[in-house]
């Protein structure tokens, strides 16, 4: 979620007044989104080790990474297209559209009130 709150700033770049306005709003975009990822990925990890019978780690663990990896070359090229179509200003507002989507599920589960990570698994 924090993560998409700053790619706001990568196609808001281009109304900045000045050119060194630009490249500070790309810079602090590029440090914030790798951040939120850095404690997503943390905490995604975390949970999922937490929850998942041990004997089942490592195919839910290839099936994760097989999902969230294998659909980077498909964003890469759909991204590269809508470039080419749109133009470089619009493809990055429906970027930050798609991944304001994409986090929904998150926001309206259950995990905001959560405050610990269960004790034990059910059902290992």
């Amino acid at each position: 979620m924090i993560s998409s709150l700053f790619l706001l700033l990568v196609p808001v770049w281009v109304l900045a007044p000045e050119r060194w306005m630009s490249l500070v709003m790309l810079i602090v975009s590029e440090f914030g989104f790798a951040f939120g990822v850095l404690v997503y990925n943390i905490m995604q990890l975390s949970m999922r080790q937490r929850v998942c019978p041990p004997r089942l780690l490592g195919r839910m663990n290839a099936s994760i990474r097989f999902v969230v990896w294998g659909v980077m070359p498909i964003a890469a090229l759909a991204s590269g297209l809508l470039a080419e179509n749109l133009g470089l200003v619009p493809t990055p507002w429906i970027g930050l559209g798609g991944s304001i989507v994409f986090v929904a599920p998150v926001l309206f589960s259950p995990l905001w009130g959560m405050r610990r990570l269960p004790d034990e698994v059910h059902g290992a």
